[in-house]
């Protein structure tokens, strides 16, 4: 005697489709943190190329370090000068890809000093006048901070444009008027950390508190290079 065919009841429909949607709600979270995971990966290895190209600039130019410009940036250097090879993309962070011409920022501190040391705003300095080039900030995740006042940088929220002259503030010192003004600062888009290049060379993600801690010359500064 021939089996009849079952078909499923409405109930145990509905109890397939509630385990897919369950599967689901926890399959999605984990592929796009892998996804982050990936795209933070790839930004501290465009960071990197980015210090390879600074580098390669400074072999050219007597070892001084690629100056900054408002009219003429260090993206516009490196393009030009072809120390990009090519892979103008590695100065765009790919969390941000729309965040044109760059989403990382130079340390405005390290490009442009007021006192008569060396400053790369305008002019050049040579890498032997930085003290500590393996503890001072050269470039990092840039983005202008639409809640800057909070105090707790991992709170700050950037709007995603890009800051077309390339650099980042540092609090200096104490009252320090365009820092507060100015909303271009260290963003910790890959999760809680920024990834930051070092003068060196070397590049890692960094606690963006340790990043603005401190005024200039104490211990904890790491924006000065002294």
């Amino acid at each position: 005697m021939r089996e009849k065919n079952r078909s499923f009841t409405l109930i145990e429909l509905l109890v397939v489709i509630t385990i897919i949607m369950i599967l689901a709600s926890m399959l999605i979270p984990a592929i796009q943190k892998a996804r982050d995971k990936g795209l933070a990966v790839k930004c501290v290895s465009n960071v990197k190329q980015i210090g390879m190209a600074f580098a390669l600039y400074a072999d050219d130019n007597d070892m001084y370090l690629c100056p900054a410009k408002w009219s003429f940036t260090w993206h516009d250097s490196l393009r030009n000068g072809n120390y990009l090879g090519g892979n103008a993309e590695v100065i765009l962070c790919p969390l941000l890809p729309s965040a044109k011409p760059s989403g990382y920022g130079i340390n405005y501190r390290m490009h442009h000093r007021n006192d008569d040391r060396f400053r790369l705003w305008y002019n050049s300095f040579r890498f032997s006048k930085v003290a500590k080039p393996a503890e001072t900030i050269h470039l990092n995740d840039n983005g202008a901070i639409t809640n800057k006042t909070l105090p707790d940088p991992h709170d700050w929220i950037e709007n995603e444009t890009s800051n077309a002259n390339g650099y980042t503030r540092y609090p200096q010192w104490s009252g320090y008027g365009a820092y507060d003004s100015d909303p271009w600062r260290p963003i910790a888009r890959h999760g809680r950390v920024v990834n930051t290049l070092f003068l060196d060379g070397h590049a890692q993600p960094m606690d963006p508190t340790v990043m603005i801690a401190g005024w200039i010359g104490d211990p904890e500064c790491i924006y000065d290079g002294n």
